[in-house]
């Protein structure tokens, strides 16, 4: 069960960085569009 538990961790880290960084390209591709519109 512990293992379990720590493949859940895992995978809420991993997708928490893989939000943070298409939410990082989101804000570059918005600022691009706004300096180009």
């Amino acid at each position: 069960r512990r293992a379990s538990v720590g493949l859940k961790a895992a995978l809420v880290a991993i997708h928490l960085v893989f939000v943070g960084v298409l939410f990082l390209f989101d804000g570059d591709l918005i600022n691009a569009t706004r300096s180009r519109p």
